[in-house]
């Protein structure tokens, strides 16, 4: 029996066996990722008694991507002075050393600097829809690559941006001067 497609008017339409069975799956996909929403969700909402303290990290350049890319004609979705440190972040190896290592989604990294005001596992588990597991690997990537990716914006969008270029000037090392020695 074809799929039929009701349309608002109350007319039945009948569907292509071709579009029908892409609309089936559809259908199905849609409902599935729903159900995962719901999970993730309902897991990040529980608050633990015991145990670290969540992780949780300040975004100061939140929303900085999407503002070059509108301004700007940005191939890949991000500035190209922040492609290498997106780029060996992601390419770390997060695994044991005898299992496979599979990089990391750069534009999953670049979409939580830029949406995430405050980026923590339950954030970023929300908004991308991961398993606490691989949202702890994008945390820590996106722990390693702040101070970096802060140290390289250009002076130009730092006023473009009113953004204080005296608290990246002064204060950067306070912040993130321990991570930049180790990392050297």
């Amino acid at each position: 029996m074809p799929h039929r497609n009701t349309s608002k008017l109350g007319s039945e339409l009948p569907l292509p066996p071709d579009l029908a069975a892409l609309n089936e799956k559809l259908e199905t996909r849609t409902r599935q990722l729903e159900e995962r929403f719901v999970r993730l969700s309902a897991a990040s909402n529980k608050t633990a008694k015991r145990g670290r303290k969540p992780r949780a990290l300040d975004n100061p350049i939140v929303g900085v991507f999407s503002h070059v890319a509108a301004t700007t004609d940005q191939r890949h979705g991000y500035p190209a002075w922040a492609d290498d440190v997106f780029q060996g972040v992601a390419r770390l190896d997060w695994y044991r050393a005898n299992a496979r290592s599979i990089p990391l989604s750069v534009k999953r990294l670049v979409r939580i600097i830029d949406h995430l005001p405050v980026i923590s596992t339950a954030n970023i588990s929300t908004l991308l829809l991961l398993e606490e597991r691989q949202a702890r690997r994008y945390m820590t990537a996106i722990e390693l690559a702040l101070p970096y990716l802060l140290k390289g914006i250009p002076s130009a969008l730092m006023q473009e941006l009113q953004v204080g270029a005296d608290w990246l000037d002064d204060d950067f090392d306070t912040h993130f001067g321990d991570e930049l020695q180790l990392a050297a």
